[in-house]
């Protein structure tokens, strides 16, 4: 089944192996917010604990003053220094989500 062929490419190469979580490119390190969606699309179980770490390090490299940026890679405006609205309003839905940091 093709569904299942994405998500195991997926969860093979957009995987951070020291972090333990999902990231923006194969390979790669940075994460966004986008990532907070692997539960709405199910690509992992709100229990999995490469979710928990995702969770844990959008918080930790995103998160100002309780709102989150959508990312920090420069876009070519720069890096965003302002939260995202509606990244931040998505977070409220991850608020129950179990975090290393509770």
């Amino acid at each position: 089944m093709p569904v299942e062929r994405i998500r195991a490419e997926l969860l093979r190469e957009a995987v951070n192996g020291t972090r333990g979580c999902l990231v923006e490119n194969y390979g790669g390190k940075k994460v966004g917010a986008a990532l907070l969606q692997a539960v709405v699309l199910r690509l992992l179980d709100p229990s999995d604990p490469r979710l928990v770490a995702t969770v844990d390090a959008i918080r930790d490299d995103l998160e100002i003053g309780g709102w989150l940026r959508r990312y920090r890679t420069n876009d070519g405006f720069g890096e965003p220094q302002v939260a995202f609205t509606l990244c931040s309003r998505g977070s409220n839905t991850t608020a129950d989500l179990p975090s290393r940091q509770r």
